[in-house]
């Protein structure tokens, strides 16, 4: 499942009772919303641990007030944070915390881009390796892994020109519009230091 992406188990009212099931993957935190014991509920579950729960009128008003839960939650470590830029330990941490949402083929190219020369491929390689439709594909599908390490992280990087500012979590600034992507030493030391 993507990030942001919703998955419904069952389509079904049966005799009066909705049994649908509602799971969306968002901001790192799992949504869940189901009709349980005669009322509409909903549960953000973290790393296996319940940490919000409400009831409501429908599954789609609860899904979006889950949300609305994990928003105050990321933007109360955002604020806590201060922008401070994270260090590498944060970044092999929140790596850790992600890593089971992050496809094997990513982090198959991960690891290949963090052990190229100078940790530097060509949007092109990157394609190539993973088998990405197109070289936009590849440059979206790093985004949502940034994206991922900066939510779990609480940090929000400056915008840079030209490119999606949570980028600058894992590469260095591209003085060539993109076309060669190079991660940056903590990210380096974070993908080797995992494992994968």
């Amino acid at each position: 499942m993507t990030m942001g992406s919703s998955q419904v188990d069952s389509d079904s009212i049966y005799g009066g009772i909705d049994k649908r099931i509602i799971k969306e993957d968002y901001r790192n935190f799992d949504l869940i919303t189901r009709f349980w014991h005669g009322t509409y509920r909903g549960k953000i579950w973290k790393h296996n641990k319940s940490v919000g729960e409400i009831e409501g009128d429908s599954l789609e008003i609860i899904l979006q007030n889950l949300r609305d839960q994990v928003d105050k939650i990321i933007d109360e470590r955002l604020e806590n944070r201060k922008a401070k830029k994270p260090t590498q330990g944060e970044i092999v941490d929140a790596f850790k915390a992600v890593e089971n949402k992050i496809p094997e083929i990513q982090k198959d190219v991960l690891l290949k881009h963090a052990n190229a020369a100078d940790s530097c491929l060509t949007i092109n390689q990157i394609q190539k390796m993973a088998d990405f439709d197109s070289t936009t594909e590849a440059l979206l599908a790093y985004a949502c892994i940034a994206k991922r390490l900066c939510d779990e992280i609480g940090y929000w990087p400056h915008a840079t020109s030209g490119q999606d500012p949570a980028l600058s979590i894992i590469l260095e600034p591209s003085p060539d519009q993109g076309s060669n992507l190079v991660l940056n030493k903590e990210t380096v030391a974070a993908i080797k230091s995992l494992g994968w």
